[in-house]
């Protein structure tokens, strides 16, 4: 049996329930079992096209990988002990799987043992930004600070995922499943279309920006149908749904090209993304600067090239202070 092709089908969640107990059992049992899962990833990782990210971070990384799985080793063979190998061997084989499509590692992946379900999870913390594609082959770009979700029975009925925070997405055309974004007191129905949906756990507004296709949006008690260049907003607190035009809606994904757009921003919007954007607090010295508005497309989008920019082109000095950043109107 080739328990590499077995691990890799299960990566995909096209494994039965037989073919899990025996990819276990050698986990378990084979003696080099982790070294042949260590040395086919470490291969498979230098085959990796370039991501982006530094050779010797890309290195830190394998090393953890395989300093985790050999830490394994030595577990306990409990009933808890094989749950514990079982969940961590395959977390560590995931996140080299993953990296074939995704730009920044945050991607981690569970698996509940009590039911046939397996949930899918990826994570770009702050500072980060990830991307990946779906089974069916959707294009999938991860904001910082943003978590999707998805399980194995995506694209059986339909075409189902959850999402806190923010991405845009390219999907792939199925006249047979509808795609379907969640996120809580938003849905966004799409079959073949090019979005972006912001939705923030600690802001109020959800939105949904139409770049190509027709979506169509749900609310509470709401429903509305977006064309391209338009766009959805929901006011949590207000539970009002609203459509408007937008003159530039390629705004929107800008930032998974590595740009930093905006369009009429206040200064207190613009420190919110930023503060995301790189993990960095920012605070304010003056209040009358938060309703400054900015416009415009930064290309080069280092922290310091934005705060270079702002400064340059408004009364507004910046200071660096430990991990904080504190913006002060110039005097």
């Amino acid at each position: 049996m080739d328990y590499i092709e077995l691990l890799e089908k299960y990566m995909q969640g096209l494994t039965t329930p037989e073919e899990e107990k025996a990819l276990l059992d050698w986990i378990q049992h084979d003696g080099d079992a982790r070294s042949t899962i260590s040395a086919f990833y470490e291969k498979r990782w230098k085959e990796t096209p370039d991501t982006g990210v530094s050779a010797e971070l890309q290195y830190k990384m394998l090393m953890n990988i395989k300093q985790n799985i050999c830490q394994h080793e030595t577990e306990n063979q409990s009933a808890a002990g094989r749950k514990i190998v079982w969940m961590n061997v395959m977390k560590y084989a995931a996140a080299i799987l993953v990296t074939m499509v995704v730009s920044v590692f945050s991607a981690y992946y569970f698996y509940s043992s009590e039911s046939d379900v397996k949930n899918f999870v990826v994570y770009a913390d702050k500072g980060q930004r990830s991307n990946l594609v779906l089974p069916d082959g959707t294009k999938v770009w991860l904001n910082s600070d943003s978590k999707l979700e998805y399980d194995n029975t995506y694209g059986v009925k339909e075409r189902k995922i959850r999402l806190t925070g923010e991405a845009y997405f390219e999907v792939a055309k199925d006249k047979e499943h509808r795609f379907l974004v969640s996120t809580g007191l938003m849905d966004v129905e799409a079959l073949g279309t090019a979005f972006n949906v912001q939705s923030y756990p600690n802001e109020d507004e959800i939105t949904t920006t139409l770049l190509e296709g027709k979506v169509k949006i749900s609310t509470p008690g709401q429903e509305a149908i977006l064309l391209p260049n338009q766009q959805a907003c929901f006011g949590k607190s207000s539970n009002g749904l609203s459509v408007i035009e937008v003159e530039n809606a390629k705004y929107s994904n800008s930032w998974t090209k590595g740009e930093f757009a905006f369009n009429g921003a206040t200064l207190e919007e613009i420190a919110k993304e930023l503060s995301r954007m790189y993990n960095m607090e920012i605070k304010f010295d003056s209040d009358e600067i938060k309703e400054y508005n900015f416009s415009g497309v930064i290309k080069n989008n280092s922290l310091t090239n934005v705060l270079e920019i702002i400064s340059l082109t408004s009364p507004v000095v910046y200071e660096v202070v430990n991990d904080s950043i504190i913006l002060d109107k110039q005097k």
